[in-house]
This record gives C-alpha cells, sequence and structure tokens, in this order.
C-alpha cells in the first residue's frame, strides 16, 4: 500500500495575494501586472482543484525565473513561484490543493 498524502486546502484568491505581494517586492517596477492572477495566467476553470507539491526551489532553476519577467510576461509556472517562496520562507513547505470557485 502506498503512503498517504495530507493536503491543505487554500482558496485561489489567497493564492494570488500572497504571489502578487511576493513578486512585487522581487520585480518592483518592473512587475507590470496589477495582480498575478492564478485562474488566468494556469488557464483553470471554475469549481475546479489543483494540487501542488511546494518545496523550495533549486538554485539553477532559480536563474531562469528571475529573468523572465523582465518581457513583462509571466511565463512561469506557479509551482515555480510558490516553490521560489519557499526557498525564501514565503511559503510553507507541503502539499496543497488550490481551490477555485467564484
Amino acid at each position: 500500500m502506498g503512503k498517504k498524502k495530507t493536503y491543505e486546502e487554500i482558496d485561489y484568491d489567497t493564492i494570488d495575494d500572497k504571489v502578487t505581494v511576493f513578486l512585487k517586492k522581487k520585480f518592483g517596477d518592473k512587475f507590470v501586472h496589477e495582480r498575478y492572477e492564478c485562474i488566468a495566467y494556469q488557464e483553470w476553470n471554475n469549481d475546479s482543484q489543483h494540487t501542488f507539491e511546494v518545496k523550495p526551489i533549486e538554485d539553477d532553476e532559480l536563474e531562469d525565473i528571475s529573468e523572465i519577467n523582465s518581457m513583462n510576461e509571466l511565463m512561469f509556472q506557479l509551482h515555480n513561484i510558490l516553490n521560489w517562496m519557499c526557498k525564501e520562507g514565503k511559503f510553507k513547505k507541503g502539499n496543497y490543493i488550490i481551490c477555485v470557485c467564484w
């Protein structure tokens, strides 16, 4: 029998708030978006759930992420942002279910 995982449930709007604050601090004026919106950037539908395992990102992956915003595009994936936040102590390591419902 496989190991069981425990997941913490979190609302998409809470994720948006936390990620927006983090990215604005990281990129300052280069962050041209008013707000990070995981639904739009991840192309999620209403009444859906998405699982993530959050753990500190590796340094080589971090180099790729830090250059992306220079194009004023949020092309990097949410899991990378959450892992980056985890590395910097801004998001707790663990398993999450992000709930989308509006």
